[in-house]
């Protein structure tokens, strides 16, 4: 039996190859690059890309096209198993070694996806129940995966979320693209109030796509100089190792 096969969804996907493939030059695609690869009009090739636009298959740099937030979803859905049995022995026994709570997150579809918590060894550590109880804003791991979200999806977590308020003051009244900024130049998250501190690094594949986060919070009174940073250390080697091996 013969297949068959949907023609406006092979159009659409094969639209979506050529995108996709357009955005290793960092530039996009435009719609007369893309009818001329697939032979197809404009017309019906620019209702195509409308709807997979507002699907967040596809977004708009200008009049060119680029992969849209659906497409960073799709992959870091798929490594979100992998990236968990890589990290879930190690931060496993970071716990204990250490006695301070930690988190494993990714980031879909504009919002932050809890994968893995391991709770503290010491007999005062943080609840991370009561710690992430917050707005998004506020969590160190969701600043630290928007520091290296695409633009695209930044833009889908700004919409969903609006801008930051108070919750994190260095990013409110507009300042949110600098704060964005010093995280990456700092290559981590921190905030400390008076009962706890939270600190979160990035984790990415080998080519720099952002994979997750790794996050982690400890009393304050526990909290010293020389702590902070093997704290620090300790989850930029979970990074590092994220990095050399998916």
């Amino acid at each position: 039996m013969a297949e068959v096969l949907v023609r406006s969804v092979k159009k659409a996907l094969d639209a979506l190859d050529v995108i996709v493939e357009g955005a290793v030059s960092g530039e996009g695609v435009g719609l007369s690059d893309i009818a001329a690869v697939l032979d197809e009009k404009m017309p019906t090739l620019r209702n195509i890309l409308k709807t997979m636009e507002h699907c967040e298959y596809v977004a708009r740099d200008g009049r060119r096209y680029v992969p849209g937030a659906k497409c960073s979803d799709i992959y870091r859905s798929a490594q979100s198993r992998k990236l968990l049995a890589t990290l879930d022995p190690q931060l496993r026994a970071l716990a204990a070694k250490i006695g301070e709570s930690l988190v494993l997150c990714t980031f879909i579809h504009g919002q932050r996806v809890l994968l893995g918590r391991y709770p503290g060894s010491n007999p005062v550590s943080v609840n991370i129940g009561v710690a992430e109880y917050k707005t998004e804003y506020s969590l160190v791991t969701t600043r630290i995966m928007l520091a290296q979200a695409t633009p695209t999806e930044l833009d889908l977590f700004r919409q969903r979320h609006g801008e930051p308020g108070q919750e994190w003051p260095d990013a409110c009244r507009g300042h949110l693209d600098s704060a964005l900024a010093n995280l990456r130049s700092a290559g981590f998250a921190v905030e400390k109030n008076s009962s706890f501190c939270a600190f979160a690094v990035a984790l990415q594949d080998a080519n720099g796509a952002l994979l997750g986060a790794a996050g982690a919070y400890a009393p304050t009174f526990r909290m010293t100089a020389q702590s902070e940073e093997q704290l620090v250390a300790a989850l930029k080697q979970l990074a590092a190792t994220t990095h050399k091996t998916l």
